[in-house]
């Protein structure tokens, strides 16, 4: 049967043309414009209010992540702070769900996973959904979360039940017009996105471009730009790429040429350029947007760790750490100096380089096999990829106590063992146990039964009452985090307790102040497994990390 066609030759022609001219061609804002024109003229956008329980973010919306529930508090303060203007909100543009029930379906379902997924950060659906938000999401996303009683995680939108407070919002005249009312939007036609399936796509990145115009890039934003620009060259060339970055980007001519190498040289290789494209996904997934700094940007680019090989997979661990850094001075993430990245290129410091690197190496191939045999799913991949590269980078750097995981590793075993344990509850989650096998690399099967030497992190007792401000983003998980407890961590009540649970358990579930702990034992069936629900200040004072292994499988995953 063939397609629907829904306008004319022409119409699809002139539009698909411009969705596909890339950035070096044309900026991005001025084909998104074009677009509008054609698409007004056709009748295929219409301007009216919309309330935010009529919308959910689109599925493609930024990389698949579709919200920040963090990201969305921290610019509620900001506004808050500075007072509301619904007239900035020219991005505010939203596409009509499909009435096919399939497609419909699978825009809830990746929603709910999210909602799920967010520690009662985001709100569940309305029932009332029938636009897909493609600006603005962040603005109709917050307004949601305060309307369903969400926690506030930020002390100056916080209310004394912890939740967002709503009275403060609706002291803002124009924030109480926006959650009574709505704000305008201009709504494209469902048939848009039949006609042009990468339209809703092309939306989000030329309206995510156009918000960051208040900033200069980043150089992860300048990383990108610059892939994007080779791959779009009918024959590709770096100082072609490098002359259009800057096109767009004036300001970043300074530091440019180090990016280049950095894509070139360490990105994963064109087309894809996958470390930059995994990097960019895995920072966006932890709310946070730091510059680099071009001093470590140098650091990195000009450390010389082989004479023949380029320790790529070193190198994207460490910008890993500093991507994701929990300080900041300025913009610019403070956890790595130039000097200490220089300091890996001490020969004594040669083997341990040199296995790190094939280690990580291979659990990048052993995850993206996983991948793409859809045995684990996009967002279990970025998050185990990257949180294994900020493991490996503190482990290299001896900081992992200063990561956002506040931990010191001993051993890459003790990070192989936790990433194996990660990918077995992925599977579970994604149902991937039936798709084809992948075999463990060889120098990845030390960490099947590793047994952390020493003792768990340090004593978790001492827990001063912090007065926490609108950066720190501070809840209960977060403070959790930072003494090293986190999901899916494994945990066990300390020797001194008069009434002591024996054994290791799993931290299962966050739900703001209460946490939920199922036991680790592989020769119980799931039914028989104990489980405990406690405070979260119980869970600081009587119990610690567990360093004792879960016994793993053998034999393919």
């Amino acid at each position: 049967m063939a397609k629907q066609r829904y306008y004319s030759d022409k119409t699809v022609e002139a539009v698909q043309n411009l969705i596909d001219t890339p950035g070096s061609v044309q900026p991005i804002m001025t084909s998104l414009l074009q677009i509008v024109e054609i698409l007004e003229g056709e009748g295929a956008i219409k301007t009216s209010t919309v309330h935010t329980k009529r919308l959910m973010p689109h599925k493609a919306n930024r990389n698949s992540a579709l919200l920040n529930g963090y990201h969305m508090r921290l610019n509620l303060a900001k506004v808050l702070k500075v007072g509301a203007n619904r007239n900035e909100l020219s991005g505010a543009f939203a596409i009509e769900i499909s009435p096919f029930e399939a497609e419909a379906n699978e825009q809830r379902t990746a929603y709910i996973k999210l909602q799920k997924s967010s520690k009662e950060l985001i709100a569940p659906l309305t029932s009332l959904e029938d636009l897909l938000c493609l600006g603005t999401n962040h603005v109709a996303g917050i307004i949601g979360s305060a309307s369903a009683g969400k926690k506030g995680c930020i002390k100056s939108i916080t209310n004394a039940r912890g939740l967002l407070d709503v009275e403060k919002m609706m002291k803002d005249p124009e924030m109480k017009i926006m959650m009574i009312e709505g704000y305008n939007f201009k709504i494209l036609v469902w048939q848009c996105e039949a006609t042009w399936p990468k339209l809703p796509d092309f939306f989000q990145r030329a309206l995510n471009a156009n918000n960051g115009i208040t900033g200069d890039p980043t150089e992860w934003d300048l990383a990108m730009l610059l892939a994007d620009c080779f791959n779009s060259m009918a024959d590709s060339s770096w100082d072609q790429a490098i002359d259009a970055a800057v096109s767009q980007a004036p300001a970043s001519e300074k530091i440019i040429k180090d990016i280049k190498d950095l894509v070139q040289i360490h990105g994963g290789g064109a087309p894809d350029f996958s470390y930059i494209r995994e990097q960019e996904a895995f920072y966006k997934m932890q709310g946070v947007s730091y510059r680099l700094g071009e001093a470590f940007v140098k650091s990195i680019v000009k450390l010389k760790l082989d004479d023949y090989h380029p320790m790529s997979a070193i190198r994207h661990a460490i910008i890993a750490c500093q991507l994701t850094a929990i300080n900041e001075e300025n913009g610019i993430a403070k956890l790595i100096s130039e000097t200490a990245v220089k300091g890996l290129s001490a020969r004594t410091r040669s083997a341990m380089i040199n296995k790190c690197n094939n280690e990580l190496e291979a659990a990048h191939t052993f995850l993206s096999k996983l991948l793409a045999n859809d045995r684990i799913s996009q967002m279990a991949f970025t998050d185990t990829i990257g949180i294994l590269r900020v493991r490996y980078g503190g482990f290299i750097l001896d900081i992992g106590s200063k990561t956002f995981e506040a931990f010191e590793y001993k051993d890459t075993g003790h990070i192989i063992q936790l990433m194996l344990q990660s990918v077995h509850t992925s599977m579970s989650d994604h149902g991937g146990e039936n798709g084809p096998a992948v075999n463990l690399p060889d120098v990845l099967k030390h960490g099947y039964h590793y047994k952390a030497a020493g003792g768990a992190p340090k004593d978790t007792q001492d827990t001063k009452d912090v007065a926490y401000t609108n950066d720190e983003l501070i809840e209960p998980q977060q403070i959790l985090m930072k003494k090293g407890f986190k999901l899916e961590g494994f945990v066990q009540m300390k020797k001194c307790e008069p009434q002591r649970l024996d054994g290791v358990f799993k931290i299962s579930k966050f739900h703001g102040s209460n946490i939920e702990l199922i036991e680790i034992d592989i020769l119980k069936d799931d039914s028989k497994l104990r489980r405990a629900k406690l405070e979260w200040q119980e869970l600081q004072k009587r119990w610690m990390i567990s360093t004792g292994a879960q016994t793993i499988k053998m034999g393919e995953w």
